[in-house]
């Protein structure tokens, strides 16, 4: 949830142990670091380093780092729209969505965004290639991560009303 950048030592052992006394949050969460680190079967899989807990981006791959590559990427627009369409494919849903947790609202958000800002861009331009079925798609899977999105809806309407579907 927080990125290849990580997390304060005592940020995540409140989080992850909240009612226990500092001395012993941290001392679970060195005991959850090394039982991780055998799990995923590599010493260099998590970083800990100036206080600073992070999953090495070069040996760990995780969905949501993914998809805000895929999505927040520049490149040529051919690339880009390939790299929107894989992007929104990849997104499976809310961040940790059986988890709850202030700490989880902000991440959550910025992936919905990103998911949500691609739909609009990625329909808008299959709307300019008169692709009206692919738009639909679009807007559709952009509108099943925040249901709230006027702009998607107001497209969506659009490319219907171009399909004769009033």
């Amino acid at each position: 949830a927080f990125g290849e950048n990580g997390i304060g030592e005592a940020s995540v052992a409140e989080i992850l142990w909240p009612d226990s006394e500092a001395d012993a949050a941290r001392n679970s969460l060195k005991t959850t670091i090394h039982r991780l680190r055998h799990m995923l079967g590599r010493v260099d899989a998590v970083r800990v380093h100036d206080r600073t807990v992070s999953l090495d981006g070069s040996c760990c791959w995780v969905d949501a780092w993914e998809v805000r590559k895929l999505l927040v990427t520049v490149a040529e627009p051919g690339v880009r729209r390939a790299r929107l369409r894989d992007g929104i494919a990849l997104y499976q849903g809310q961040l940790f969505e059986a988890h709850e947790g202030s700490w989880l609202l902000s991440a959550r958000q910025e992936l919905q965004q990103c998911v949500r800002e691609a739909a609009s861009e990625l329909g808008r331009y299959s709307e300019r290639m008169e692709e009206w079925g692919a738009a639909i798609d679009v807007y559709e899977k952009g509108l099943a991560v925040d249901e709230f999105a006027e702009e998607l809806y107001r497209r969506l309407m659009v490319c219907h009303e171009q399909l004769g579907h009033h």
